[in-house]
């Protein structure tokens, strides 16, 4: 295992009024200041064991529903208008769709042949799903739930995440690299060396930044995504695996199964650790909210970690092998709302390839007591990585 309602035909013109009405609630939102659906209502687990999505209350871990899904799912997400979730499962070539609403499989659609991952591009229109065997990414309709076209990457495409102005950039782990991919003509238009076994990739919006841990080696190589060129590598240790861009503070969330770790890293590629996670694998962020959640499936348990730090993680034993876990968003009367996403900046901040000399002065400046400001992104919505590492690669990823 690798990595970590209905769809309706809409005609054009009610399409269109959707997405109006989606900008709409956002804006409504943001402006009153409360981000629709900041905080999780219920979380979709995948279990790769069980068939099942289990639906789950993050504030206490009861089980509240269980939704039968395919063979062995190994990721769920929601599209854009948080009304309906996606679940692929890997063992039997398909991806459940599921009304939230009423938390029921409505259909199936093809994924392609071994699926190992998915991502939904920003306008909700597409899903692109990797196969590491294959060395292919599937393009599919979400209307119509259809292969559009198949796109041959590098070896052992695993990750893949959209910048939001439509590039996916897919993880290729056996060619320590990243491929990008145009979306408006869905082909490859670089391909990018990384660190060693590029598992997943992380997208930084408001600076215009892609960060790519490399499991093997435990680096981390940060890319722009203006020009696609590397601005900086660096090493944060361990195994790193998963990774969770934090929309309300700026930083990512990077997961270590290895050391049984969450790691906190910032837009400089700086580490810290904040919870000891055993088996930490999938991890994701409420949109706006103060949550952090992970699935550990070798332990059959699911973490809950607050990301103030005030609190110390919460565990819960969910299923048997949960693989993938999706916050679910609701109003006060229970309906979905969107998901918040970001805009991207029109100009990224620089990341500098080398570190800042330290002063020299003897001087020593008063450090100001008054907390750095968090990061502010609500007011940019609007304007706005040799055989020998493939085999150390596939032993890590075995024995994990």
């Amino acid at each position: 295992m690798t990595g970590t309602g209905v769809t309706m035909r809409y005609k054009p013109g009610i399409r269109s009024l959707l997405s109006i009405a989606i900008l709409t609630v956002l804006s409504i939102a943001i402006f009153s200041g409360t981000a629709a659906g900041a905080t999780a209502a219920k979380l979709y687990v995948a279990d790769y064991d069980d068939n099942i999505v289990y639906v789950v209350d993050p504030d206490t871990g009861k089980l509240l529903k269980n939704i039968s899904v395919g063979s062995h799912p190994v990721k769920v997400l929601t599209d854009p208008t948080g009304t309906v979730a996606y679940v692929l499962t890997e063992g039997d070539n398909t991806i459940s769709v599921i009304s939230i609403d009423r938390d029921e499989v409505m259909k199936k659609i093809p994924s392609g042949d071994q699926p190992t991952n998915m991502a939904i591009s920003p306008d909700g229109m597409r899903l692109y799903v990797t196969s590491f065997n294959n060395q292919r990414v599937y393009v599919i309709n979400t209307t119509g739930g259809s292969i559009e076209k198949t796109i041959q990457v590098g070896s052992g495409p695993s990750g893949i995440a959209f910048t939001t102005d439509g590039f996916a950039c897919v993880g290729n782990s056996i060619d320590n690299a990243v491929m990008v991919i145009d979306s408006a003509g869905r082909n490859p238009v670089k391909t990018i060396s990384v660190g060693a076994w590029p598992e997943n990739v992380g997208i930084d919006p408001y600076n215009r930044l892609a960060f790519v841990p490399g499991f093997v080696d435990g680096s981390l190589t940060i890319i722009e995504t203006n020009g696609w060129s590397v601005v900086k590598t660096t090493s944060i240790g361990g195994n790193p695996l998963d990774i969770a861009y934090d929309v309300s503070r700026g930083v990512f969330y990077v997961t270590d199964p290895t050391a049984g770790q969450v790691r906190s890293v910032d837009p400089q590629g700086e580490a810290i650790t904040i919870a000891s996670i055993p088996a930490a694998r999938s991890v994701v962020v409420e949109s706006y909210g103060s949550r952090i959640f992970v699935a550990s499936p070798d332990n059959g348990t699911i973490s809950v970690i607050p990301v103030t730090g005030a609190d110390k993680p919460v565990t819960y034993v969910i299923g048997h092998k949960p693989t993938s876990i999706t916050p679910i968003y609701l109003a006060e009367d229970g309906t979905p709302v969107p998901t918040v996403t970001p805009t991207a900046t029109p100009v990224p901040t620089p990341v500098p390839a080398t570190p800042t000399p330290a002063p020299t002065s003897a001087v020593v400046t008063p450090t100001s007591t008054a907390p750095a400001p968090a990061p502010a992104p609500i007011p940019t919505l609007l304007p706005l990585l040799a055989l020998g590492t493939v085999a150390v690669g596939l032993a890590l990823r075995k024995n994990l």
